[in-house]
């Protein structure tokens, strides 16, 4: 099964499962207010949401090397490309409400993984992008310095998911 069929047959249950997740964990949290339970029940919530940007991110990193961005606006379904961020920033929200971040597991790795997912599409941006016209406009140096900064930045993505 790929991730199309995936897509395409169980369209309804990931959107409702996407929609609804968010709200029943704060509910939980709502019903359940303890310190022990709630930072489990939050961090369940976040790493689905880390699951879902993370498809989301390498459905855009396939689309965008096999067939560009024509064919992603072409043949995407924008409303499934728009709930993982949806769902991402309702759970940090509500979470944000009932705890603070630093005190839910999933946090520190939800940062951390965002940052290399980011990185690795503004990598993967670059190399489509890059012929030897473009050194003609900006300078090799200038071009390290971006590559060194973007560079530091994934490794600090990866500090924060092992570290």
């Amino acid at each position: 099964m790929t991730l199309e069929t995936l897509f395409t047959e169980y369209r309804f249950p990931i959107i409702l499962l996407l929609l609804t997740t968010p709200w029943v964990a704060y509910l939980i949290c709502y019903c359940i207010p303890t310190q022990r339970e709630e930072p489990i029940v939050l961090s369940v919530n976040l790493w689905l949401s880390v699951l879902s940007m993370l498809t989301l991110t390498g459905y855009l990193a396939y689309v965008t090397n096999t067939g560009g961005w024509n064919q992603l606006v072409q043949q995407a379904d924008v409303f499934l490309l728009l709930l993982p961020p949806y769902h991402l920033i309702t759970s940090v929200w509500l979470s944000r409400l009932r705890l603070p971040l630093a005190m839910i597991p999933a946090f520190r790795t939800l940062q951390g993984l965002m940052m290399m997912g980011g990185i690795y599409l503004v990598f993967s941006w670059m190399a489509s992008r890059i012929y030897i016209v473009f050194f003609s406009y900006m300078p090799f140096n200038s071009f390290l310095m971006i590559l060194a900064v973007l560079l530091g930045i994934g490794y600090l993505g990866y500090r924060k998911v092992f570290d």
